[in-house]
């Protein structure tokens, strides 16, 4: 009897606690796709300098986004300077594409170069990484455009996204359904409200059903 009360009180005490539920701002998932004469590597460290941007510029990489911002770097230039010592001086072509993963739709897109030079290519291509700045205009503006599509996105499917929550819940897939509600970015007030309310909802039927098992089991 002990065992059961006790849980009752901590079911009580989790709806209190944990009831609301933070939500993700404008999410993407960001790819980066190495052109030819670009290691791994190197697209690895331009997709994080991406996320960092980010941080600044009210986006984050989130995986589970139907929105993606693709990224390719291409090698346009390159050459080894008649100095001693010789230096690698090149200039590489940053392309970002923003969109709907799911229909395909392109929101914004851009592109601009960037120079380095070092005592090797791949020195020379972490210096021109450098110029991947959260103040580039052509970057910035490409991400207000897709800013004004995501908004407009939720304005006119937030129904649908509700849906899908709904169906989820209802298959006792709450995790998902917490999941799929907190995508929507607050640069969707409305939707954003609502997602709120339903994520406060789906939470609290997940944790009475696990409640109810434990007190069953405790029984």
């Amino acid at each position: 009897q002990f065992l059961v009360l006790t849980m009752s009180v901590w079911c009580s005490f989790g709806f209190a606690q944990n009831g609301e539920q933070d939500l993700a701002p404008f999410g993407v998932r960001i790819f980066v796709e190495p052109g030819e004469g670009v290691s791994t590597d190197i697209a690895d460290r331009v997709e994080g300098k991406l996320e960092q941007i980010g941080t600044k510029k009210g986006y984050v990489s989130l995986k589970n986004s139907r929105f993606v911002m693709l990224s390719k770097l291409n090698l346009i230039e390159t050459e080894v300077t008649p100095t001693a010592p010789p230096m690698h001086a090149l200039v590489v072509e940053l392309s970002v594409i923003i969109g709907d993963g799911i229909n395909g739709n392109m929101y914004s897109s851009c592109s601009f170069n960037l120079k380095g030079v070092g005592k090797s290519k791949e020195k020379a291509l972490l210096s021109a990484l450098k110029g991947i700045r959260a103040n580039n205009r052509q970057l910035e503006e490409a991400l207000q455009r897709a800013e004004k599509d995501v908004i407009k996105y939720y304005e006119n499917n937030c129904d649908a996204v509700m849906k899908k929550a709904t169906a989820l819940a209802g298959q006792g897939k709450f995790n998902q359904a917490i999941s799929h509600l907190s995508g929507v970015p607050s640069i969707a007030p409305i939707c954003y409200g609502t997602a709120n309310s339903e994520i406060v909802k789906v939470y609290r039927r997940k944790m009475l059903r696990e409640c109810n098992s434990n007190l069953s089991k405790a029984k």
